[in-house]
């Protein structure tokens, strides 16, 4: 799959944009490719009355900086030697995008793997996602640089300013669980001049309805602010239990709220509290039959997944450098119960309840580059955290049933830095690591049919020591464009499986990932562009497959990926532009006979890792009458087939599809209405396939909602 370096470019307020990619020329992909083509030719062809290269001739657009801190500081994106995509407040607006996973499935080589509820799912980057439920996540989610538990890897989104996709490595600057990459939010700082506010509600097919509410202002004029942001939202299941006759597979009923007061103490020293709770209640969708929406099981699947976080930053302006303390608490719950048909076509239930509770500080001190000569950052990381799962699985048929009874202790201990030097006029060489300590104790019990059939004797505690690097040089070619060439490497640590039925395999190892990079990006005038290969080799690849319906949870030793991204951004006007994304990717496992098997995986795909990801789409704005402004956005994404199985049998195949969404509206002043339509052609597809008899979770069927917002 292609692995460019995208960054995507801060679009004025009515930026028209258009995503060219590229597909899999195969008989599945042709309609993708038809309306890949449709949708090109549709855009250029907008322009009132003149062609586009006259368009641009006559009113040429300049295109704003890129600005990201995917370094843990503000810089311009050509100056950071890696592979990151921007995602910001106005293309979530325009486009009505509410939560993270409709966010990242516009980006290349990344995707929320999701099988319609809140209990499995987890971020992918190039090919590497957390299949392991109960585990830590190969991608980790950062909320203004604050880490959230790895066990939320998808929510609704409050307050955005923009979503920073950095692909590859992150483990240097961002820690441990960021193997093939991080997701940096920055949201919008609290208001110390003037309140201001906005409120939004929908409504549309499926029962969908929701709305959302903000105010931002000071509580003490320059000094204290606050911002309060909460929401609601609630649809229906698009599944159907035909033994019961509910819908409930699939449905959402989320509530959030997040409130942060920022203290300005001083000129130099500033105070933030955040709060944020969530609470979604949905259902798994797994095993349902391909080419429907229908199941048969003797009772609906419930979910209800509870966080809380809480966190005081401290940061002082120390002169040449910043000094930066971040100290948080979490506590996040689920409660499930799924049943499924997977063992000898008998069902099964499965009734799961977890707990984490961490704390957690950070301290560091950050020296910008900037226009110096040198730049560098410190700092020192723990953490103290408690993860407890309960789990009941049952086969009734076979009057089996096993219970896990399963507590993990951590203790996590990091220091890192990194330097930035101009070396030579233009060429910075950034170089940095972090060495990492991380205690598991464990105390676990496996009980089948009411007898001990296997538990540690007492806490086994278990160490995981490791150091990783990174390295490379950035060397500018003008001001606003610059190549780049590094390597970095990635670490997840081993951990205790709560499935574990022996003491053999009672630790995975620990995970490693060594990525080389090189890419080229930057922006002339209405042009942005940004490009970049890979090529990851990883070591202990967490993975697992299902033989007969029963989960094996694997540590391959060897696997390794390739690819690139690419990615174009072209103003024609500042109310019409154009815009392409394209990701490739190729990964392949060593030599390694599952568990159990005679089956030699070697050559074989990672699960859910398309070949092509694609993102494409337009959007055009333009005077109406009386004040009234009319906008069109229109986008397509796609991606080719996937392996819902390490095994790559043809059962678990998960084939190519195409995404329509579509969407009007208009604005005048602070209001705005428009119309949103995901899944525009109604297509069928498989989100997800784990289990080898054909079954898997299908995606939503087309959503109409109509949205009003108000700003004050």
């Amino acid at each position: 799959m292609s692995n460019a370096q995208v960054t995507r470019i801060a679009h004025p307020k009515n930026f028209l944009s258009i995503y060219f990619g590229v597909s899999d020329f195969q008989a599945s992909s042709s309609v993708a490719n038809f309306a890949l083509f449709l949708i090109a030719t549709a855009s250029l062809c907008l322009g009132p009355g003149m062609s586009w290269a006259e368009e641009v001739k006559e009113d040429v657009v300049t295109l704003d900086p890129i600005i990201i801190s995917a370094q843990r500081y503000e810089s311009e994106f050509q100056n950071v030697p890696a592979s990151v995509e921007v995602i910001t407040r106005e293309d979530l607006e325009q486009k009505n995008i509410s939560r993270l996973s409709e966010a990242l499935r516009l980006v290349p080589n990344t995707f929320v793997l999701d099988d319609g509820g809140s209990f499995n799912t987890a971020i992918s980057v190039r090919g590497i996602g957390n299949e392991i439920p109960f585990t830590d996540p190969a991608v980790s989610v950062f909320v203004n640089g604050v880490p959230l538990s790895g066990n939320v890897s998808d929510f609704d989104l409050q307050n955005v300013e923009r979503i920073e996709v950095i692909r590859g490595p992150q483990s240097t600057l961002y820690g441990q669980n960021t193997l093939a990459g991080a997701v940096n939010i920055v949201t919008t700082e609290p208001a110390k001049a003037e309140w201001s506010g906005a409120v939004r509600g929908e409504i549309g097919n499926q029962t969908r309805h929701g709305g959302s509410a903000g105010v931002s202002g000071p509580l003490l004029h320059e000094r204290v602010g606050l911002s309060l942001d909460v929401g609601v939202f609630d649809t229906d299941g698009y599944l159907t239990n035909a033994t019961t006759n509910n819908n409930e597979a699939g449905e959402q009923n989320n509530r959030r709220v997040r409130a942060v007061v920022d203290v300005a103490l001083t000129e130099t020293f500033d105070a933030a509290l955040s709060f944020d709770y969530n609470r979604e209640e949905g259902a798994k969708t797994d095993s349902v039959p391909r080419n429907t929406y229908e199941f048969a099981r003797a009772s609906d699947p419930e979910e209800i997944r509870g966080s809380k976080q809480g966190a005081l930053s401290l940061t002082w302006n120390a002169g040449p450098f910043d000094v930066t303390s971040v100290t948080g608490i979490r506590d996040v719950t689920l409660d499930l119960f799924d049943n499924m048909v997977l063992v000898a076509g008998n069902e099964t239930t499965n009734f799961v309840d977890t707990s984490e509770d961490d704390i957690f500080q950070e301290l560091r001190a950050v020296k910008p580059k900037g226009q110096s000569t040198i730049g560098w950052q410190v700092g020192a990381f723990v953490s103290d955290q408690d993860f407890t799962v309960d789990q009941t699985f049952s086969i009734p048929a076979f009057a089996t049933t096993q219970v896990f009874d399963y507590k993990q202790g951590s203790l996590r201990t990091e220091g890192y830095g990194q330097l930035d030097l101009e070396v030579l006029e233009g060429l910075t060489l950034t170089a940095g690591g972090r060495l990492s300590r991380v205690r598991r104790s464990v105390d676990h019990a496996y009980i089948l049919n009411g007898t001990t059939a296997f538990a540690t004797n007492g806490d086994v505690d278990k160490t995981f020591d490791n150091a990783v690097g990174r390295v490379a040089l950035t060397y500018a070619i003008t001001d606003e464009a610059s190549i780049y060439a590094g390597f970095s490497q990635g670490f997840k640590p081993g951990t205790a499986r709560s499935g574990a039925t022996s003491a053999a395999g009672l630790f995975l190892p620990s995970e490693r990932s060594d990525t080389f990079e090189i890419g080229a990006k930057g922006t002339f005038d209405w042009l942005t562009f940004a490009a970049s290969l890979f090529y990851t080799d990883y070591e202990n690849r967490h993975t697992f497959f299902y033989d007969g319906g029963v989960p094996v949870t694997e540590a391959v030793p060897d696997a390794e990926a390739r690819g690139g991204e690419l990615s174009l951004d072209i103003a024609v006007t500042d109310a019409w532009g154009i815009y392409g994304r394209a990701g490739y990717l190729d990964t392949e496992f060593g030599s390694y006979i599952l568990t159990g098997t005679t089956t030699d995986i070697e050559g074989n795909e990672f699960r859910d890792a398309p070949r092509w990801t694609v993102a494409v789409g337009t959007d055009y704005s333009t005077d109406l009458v009386d004040g009234w402004e009319l906008w069109l956005t229109a986008d397509l994404t796609f991606r080719t087939r996937t392996h819902g199985n390490v095994s790559n049998l043809a059962t678990s195949i998960n084939p190519a599809f195409a995404l329509v969404d579509a969407g009007i509206g208009v604005q005048k002043g602070d209001v705005s209405i428009s119309l949103t339509a995901r899944n525009l052609l109604d297509r069928y597809y498989y989100m997800t396939t784990a289990i080898n008899d054909g079954t898997g979770a299908p995606g939503p069927p087309r959503t109409v909602f109509l949205t009003a917002s108000y700003r004050f």
